[in-house]
Formats: structure tokens, C-alpha cells, sequence
């Protein structure tokens, strides 16, 4: 078995990926396999507000294909969350509250 089949074998039965941007790790629903980031390095790094990213997570729950809105959510806000505490981005009234309506 050569290392390229044996890396595709790995990322099917791989269910947690570390992101080469913020090296946080991820479950595979989050991570984008092509390009190796999460999900928030993918399409938020030029983002400089937790609420921001906040208003992005009704379009990734109906992108997701996932059953579980309040299950998605709360993943969601924890992954956010995790995310802009390493990038250092500060919580704001607006974010806090925009948090407690997707976990509600």
C-alpha cells in the first residue's frame, strides 16, 4: 500500500482534523479537507467580530444538511467560540447576545 491510498484510507475512518491555520482541532463536518483549514479559517479570517460570525450560522445550519438545528447551533457556538479565543476576538454585548438566541 503506497502513503497516498494509505492517507485516503486514514481521512475515511478519521473523524478529527487539526486546521493548518489555527491548528485547532475539529470534527470532519467542520473541516475543509481540500485546503486543510476549519471551517472559521476558510471563510472568516478577515472577520473582526464574534457577532459577524454569529449572523453566518442560520446559512451554515441550512448548508449542513444537519437535522438538529439547536444540536448545530450549540456545535456551532462552541467552534466560534474556540475560534475567535485563539485569534484573540473580543466579546462585545452585541455577540453575547446574538450567542444566547442561537442557543435558545
Amino acid at each position: 500500500m503506497d502513503l497516498q491510498s494509505l492517507s485516503k484510507s486514514l481521512d475515511a475512518i478519521q473523524s478529527n482534523f487539526i486546521c493548518t491555520v489555527c491548528h485547532l482541532t475539529y470534527h470532519k463536518s467542520w473541516y475543509n479537507k481540500s485546503n486543510k483549514t476549519c471551517l472559521f479559517c476558510n471563510h472568516f479570517l478577515q472577520c473582526h467580530t464574534r457577532a459577524t460570525i454569529y449572523r453566518y450560522a442560520e446559512w451554515w445550519y441550512i448548508k449542513s444538511g444537519e437535522e438538529d438545528q439547536a444540536a448545530f447551533y450549540k456545535e456551532y457556538v462552541q467552534n466560534a467560540n474556540r475560534w475567535c479565543d485563539r485569534f484573540q476576538i473580543p466579546v462585545t454585548k452585541e455577540s453575547r447576545e446574538l450567542e444566547q438566541e442561537l442557543e435558545s
